[in-house]
């Protein structure tokens, strides 16, 4: 599933809700995999959504790793950054990686400067018209 175009011919990029704090790690914690049980197509810009729920398993393996979590992970509901999906694989080389699941490799991270309030959805989604608001 690649990239939309909007009505002035512009690529829209795709979105991709993760529950914290694992969208929090994508962005700013050196999570270089997203696991998924499915595959996709898309590659190149994916925007991270930050959706509702916390997964306080998540938490737990973050701070198994040494790492702390700022009030960034805190954050719900928005997009908080884009990443670049270069691969989807099994078995990849990261700490980040589970085996029993598609590994989206992960690369090129940027936060968003302003964390953008959007609705999340269970698939890969054609981001809203304002999303450039949250990198400028």
């Amino acid at each position: 599933m690649e990239g939309t175009e909007s009505d002035s011919g512009v690529e829209v990029p795709r979105v991709l809700t993760v529950r914290q704090p694992w969208a929090w790690a994508i962005i700013h914690a050196g999570k270089d995999v997203e696991n998924r049980s499915w595959r996709t197509n898309h590659r190149g810009l994916l925007l991270i959504h930050a959706g509702q729920r916390f997964d306080p398993a998540g938490e737990a393996f973050i701070r198994e790793l040494g790492l702390n979590l700022t009030e960034a992970a805190r954050i719900t509901g928005r997009i908080i950054g884009s990443v670049d999906v270069a691969d989807v694989v099994r078995d990849y080389d990261s700490v980040w990686a589970m085996s029993d699941l598609w590994n989206w490799v992960l690369v090129s991270k940027a936060p968003a400067v302003r964390p953008l309030e959007c609705k999340g959805r269970l698939s890969l989604f054609a981001a809203p018209p304002e999303w450039v608001t949250a990198f400028a």
